[in-house]
């Protein structure tokens, strides 16, 4: 039997690693219980199913310039500034009347300053789409420790580096000799999912060959014309499939997409269709 670990496969592949990963959710470091972050989950993807657009958009459109420019020059007193604008502005209470039981320790409690840049990025982070692969995280942790998947393990946030060029991996599993990597994205648009498709699976061939599996998991609709949304008609995991086959990676991914219905499950909003505890233990274990 041959067993690898997530350190021995990037070591294998002279790749520089910056972080092997953590088992830990984000939502453990703001501060969130389990009950705040599942009622959070079912919160962005019940608002998802009805609209097709992210609830937290408004935080994520004012932010990602703001950010982006401090991460490229290091300049920290320009996020400061912005982050006080904003809680002057009443932004973070606006957004937490969306989420009453998940963030009111965070915006009601003076230990927890969201005026640290530190703690911002990191609340801005989970907001913005670290909560799917909290999700998912937790779910693949709970079917391992009940013994439904037998993988050796799992971890999120792993980042390497190979030829001066920089990798990110959401969530790998390793089972055996076998590497699962999942990637999530909370974009329901087809053009971003099938971008962030191709990414892992060409990060997953150069890490585990022709044995490595891609798990793509979005809030994106199954089907064409869902529920009569005209947003579905294009964007949907039939279509993305469509065009994977189109380059030859339906047998890597196609096949392994994950979307809005199985999430809706997992989360007791739905009792049709399968879950995504469903679909991560036939994907695993085949």
């Amino acid at each position: 039997k041959v067993s690898l670990d997530i350190k021995t496969v990037l070591e294998l592949h002279d790749m520089e690693i910056n972080n092997e990963g953590e088992e830990e959710p984000i939502y453990e470091k703001i501060d969130m219980s389990f009950e705040q972050f599942k009622m959070f989950a079912i919160v962005a993807v019940d608002h998802c199913h009805i609209t097709s657009k992210l609830c937290f958009n408004p935080l994520r459109e004012k932010f990602n310039k703001v950010i982006n420019k401090v991460k490229k020059n290091g300049n920290l007193t320009v996020l400061e500034d912005r982050i006080s604008q904003l809680n002057n502005e009443n932004l973070f209470v606006n957004f937490n009347s969306r989420f009453p039981s998940s963030f009111n320790h965070l915006l009601d409690n003076n230990n927890y300053d969201l005026n640290k840049i530190d703690k911002f990025i990191t609340f801005y982070d989970f907001c913005t789409g670290k909560w799917l692969e909290d999700l998912v995280l937790i779910t693949l942790q709970k079917l391992q420790e009940e013994g439904e998947i037998n993988v050796k393990e799992i971890k999120n946030g792993v980042e390497a580096d190979y030829n001066n060029r920089k990798t990110e991996i959401d969530i790998l599993v390793i089972k055996g000799y076998e590497m699962f990597l999942i990637s999530c994205t909370t974009s329901q648009k087809i053009k971003v999912v099938k971008q962030k498709a191709f990414e892992a699976i060409y990060r997953a061939q150069q890490l585990g060959g022709e044995h490595a599996k891609v798990v793509v998991v979005s809030p994106m609709y199954n089907r064409r014309g869902m529920d009569g949304n005209r947003f579905s008609r294009d964007n949907n995991l039939e279509e993305l499939e469509k065009d994977l086959s189109q380059f030859d990676a339906a047998r890597n991914a196609g096949q392994n997409l994950i979307g809005i219905n199985e999430l809706r499950k997992e989360l007791g909003l739905s009792r049709q269709g399968v879950s995504l505890s469903e679909r991560l233990i036939g994907i695993i274990e085949g």
